[in-house]
């Protein structure tokens, strides 16, 4: 769209232009539609000076939603407003959560539905009323257990309830997120209906166990654990007993979590096996509230922070090595160099994005056909070929991603890996 929105009660105004704009706009101006609870029709001015009557429905990529008094809705892109006007649009979208009702974790999806939804969540919420029960707690035998309705604590200290119920907030949103994801991945917890995850008062217990040096915690395939140190849940020791602080940083836990909640798709691929984990983990999390809004945004964010894309050009390892590696292969990769395991997550992340929001019609339903092939036996290479490839070129999905990505102001190019060095998988 190039020009501003017409209405009957347009007319010209000049304005002051190059006013210097908040350095904190272009965070918020990225955020994805919120609806307000009550209509407000306000004046808005274009860079030329043009002013047209609209209601703010929302912003979606970077353009304002604007429904005009005659009904008709408008895209416009953000910065072709005035200075005024966006600083408006970012105390409109800083106050969102205020005009909307709380967001609850809502009802399991349900298992094997034969219709795609298409309904991807902005919001998940469990609240702060966790229950938690104490199963064990053993001084003598240094075991201390304790259980949210999915998961199980083993502690080798004992701990208060209410510390417990908090860190459990971000173990039940996670689950419940992937559990709400319009792409019917159907947790299936253990026989005996929770999760374990361990936990360890020193780092080298944590070590010990499995725990890689410098982690947050780590999933651990072979027994369907996550082990985590007490210290990346935030909590610190107070006398005899542990208090809990706010942390910025739970990505990584909830990354595991995610595999942990996955690791019954056996055909899964791992570029999606690691996508859809960091998927979850660079949505935004709050106490017990992930927001889904506007994913691309969000994703920049997370790899900015964690994932190396430091630059506006980044280099992602190309769709059809991604979609080609083994576990193996990715395990090997773990490490380093130019071509280094970090390169791998944000390339999945990329990749994944794409796939839930962007591929043809937007929806989701490519990736949603492709992980009920899978489910239903079908070969992951006739899968890929039939749903997500689609007859296109290596350069024609390439191009179509890139594409895609400008949207979020990264320029993307792809190379192609060399075929890495097979290795176990731990």
């Amino acid at each position: 769209m190039n020009d501003f929105p017409r209405a009957s009660r347009l007319h010209s105004r000049r304005i002051p232009r190059g006013r210097p704009l908040p350095v904190w706009l272009p965070v918020l101006l990225a955020l994805a539609i919120a609806t307000p609870a009550v209509a407000e029709l306000r004046q808005w001015t274009d860079d030329q000076g043009r002013v047209v009557e609209a209601e703010l429905l929302g912003v979606e990529e970077d353009n304002a939603q604007l429904r005009l008094p005659n009904g008709n809705v408008s895209r416009f892109p953000l910065d072709r407003l005035s200075a005024e006007d966006q600083a408006w649009v970012a105390e409109w979208l800083a106050g969102a959560d205020d005009r909307q009702p709380s967001p609850v974790a809502g009802p399991a999806m349900p298992a094997g539905q034969t219709r795609f939804s298409g309904d991807w969540p902005t919001s998940i919420s469990v609240g702060t009323s966790i229950d938690v029960e104490v199963v064990r707690e053993d001084a003598d035998a240094g075991e201390f257990i304790y259980r949210s309705p999915h998961f199980e604590f083993h502690s080798d200290a004992q701990l208060r309830t209410n510390v417990v119920r908090e860190f459990a907030r971000l173990y039940e949103v996670t689950y419940a997120a992937v559990e709400q994801l319009p792409l019917d991945l159907k947790p299936e917890p253990p026989e005996d209906g929770h999760y374990v995850t361990r936990l360890f008062t020193e780092m080298d217990a944590y070590h010990a166990a499995g725990g890689l040096p410098g982690s947050a915690g780590v999933y651990v395939p072979r027994t369907n654990e996550v082990l985590v140190p007490l210290e990346s849940l935030g909590l610190r020791r107070v006398g005899s007993g542990f208090t809990i602080e706010a942390r910025d940083e739970n990505h990584t836990l909830i990354h595991e979590i995610t595999h942990q909640l996955t690791r019954h798709w056996r055909g899964m691929p791992v570029w999606l096996y690691e996508g859809l984990a960091e998927y979850v983990a660079s949505a935004v999390y709050r106490p017990g509230r992930l927001t889904f809004t506007n994913r691309m945004s969000s994703a920049m964010d997370y790899m900015r922070n964690y994932k190396g894309v430091w630059e506006r050009s980044y280099t992602a390892v190309s769709p059809a090595a991604m979609m080609d590696m083994s576990y193996q292969q990715w395990s090997a990769n773990i490490g380093g160099g130019r071509f280094g395991g970090v390169r791998n997550y944000a390339s999945a992340l990329i990749l994944t994005v794409f796939y839930c929001h962007h591929d043809d019609d937007g929806s989701g339903q490519v990736l949603w056909n492709y992980l009920r092939a899978l489910e239903n036996g079908v070969d992951e290479k006739q899968a890929r070929q039939q749903f997500l490839i689609r007859g296109r070129s290596a350069d024609d999905l390439e191009s179509e991603i890139s594409r895609a990505w400008r949207r979020g102001r990264l320029d993307l190019s792809f190379d192609q890996r060399p075929a890495p060095v097979s290795g176990p998988v731990d």
